[in-house]
């Protein structure tokens, strides 16, 4: 069987560092279990000093300008996962599979690996993502499922993009053949860059570009049993998480941390209950403000970018 690659992406603050140094731990011990050499490891960053060293471990560093600029014109930090895909599926000689930081290793994604070495290619090609969030109508993203109604004729003639309804899958995972990959990851940077100045939020605007183009490329199948991708609660796993790495920072044996990493209690609960005390809801009130005034120039921008379109 071929090499197992697993992608990260990981920049800006220092929660998100710490974040993926937990996911990190926890694949790490998994993979001593196994007692397994087939995976193999990438991770673009501007700083590798900040994450777990390891042999199964390769960093590809990308400079901060250049992340910065793969933001675009309306600062899509989501848009940065895009461009730097585009870059793995150029450098990685195999099948691959992204994660997000905010994930706990559960298992191997061995089973998923062996399907996407089977699979067929497009249009019958398996894709893989986190599973459902719904599907588009008045109720579940209602803006943007009315601005895809109302422009259904030219997103078609355009972009391929098929008839509702349109399912909305989570993109915290994406699993994808390489043979496959670099198209797929070109046409949803093109479709984001297209729908970014007419659509809010604009946060979920990379995840819906890559769920049209993916539903008419691909078979698309639900990648939860070997990981949890804890998105819904974290700002407050964040927290758990950098308190968990300062208990262990005396522990130099990286070995004996991924297994910590891996045993340590993990309550949703715990973190639904975080999110209603007063002084977490504080730091989130005041996380929103500070991203308020820079939100408003955006739309400005946005603006200027719909009336040059027109």
């Amino acid at each position: 069987m071929s090499e197992k690659h697993i992608v990260y992406i990981v920049h800006g603050p220092r929660r998100y560092y710490d974040e993926a140094t937990f996911s990190l731990l926890t694949l790490l011990h998994l993979l001593k279990l196994a007692k397994s050499n087939e995976y193999k490891i990438w991770v673009w960053t501007p700083h590798p000093e900040n994450l777990p060293q390891h042999d199964f471990i390769s960093y590809q560093r990308i400079n901060e300008a250049l992340l910065f600029q793969m933001r675009g014109p309306l600062d899509l930090v989501h848009r940065v996962k895009l461009e730097v895909l585009i870059k793995a599926a150029d450098k990685i000689d195999g099948d691959f599979v992204y994660v997000d930081g905010d994930t706990r290793w559960l298992d191997l994604p061995d089973s998923e690996f062996s399907a996407l070495f089977e699979s067929p290619e497009e249009p019958n090609a398996v894709l893989f993502m986190n599973g459902v969030d719904g599907i588009l109508s008045e109720t579940f993203k209602a803006g943007y499922y009315r601005y895809l109604m109302d422009n259904q004729a030219t997103l078609s003639s355009s972009f391929g993009i098929g008839a509702p309804p349109w399912e909305v899958w989570n993109a915290g995972v994406l699993g994808m053949k390489r043979s496959c990959a670099a198209a797929f990851l070109e046409q949803s940077i093109t479709l984001c860059d297209a729908l970014i100045p007419w659509l809010k939020p604009r946060i979920y605007v990379e995840q819906l570009a890559l769920n049209l183009v993916a539903a008419r490329r691909f078979s698309i199948r639900a990648f939860q049993s070997p990981i949890d991708h804890y998105w819904d609660c974290s700002f407050e796993a964040s927290i758990y998480v950098q308190k968990f790495l300062v208990r262990i920072g005396k522990v130099t044996n990286l070995s004996q941390q991924a297994e910590a990493a891996y045993t340590l209690s993990w309550d949703r609960k715990l973190f639904r209950a975080m999110q209603k005390q007063p002084r977490y809801r504080l730091l989130r009130w005041w996380h929103r403000l500070r991203s308020s005034a820079n939100k408003r120039a955006l739309d400005m921008r946005a603006r200027r970018l719909r009336e040059n379109a027109d």
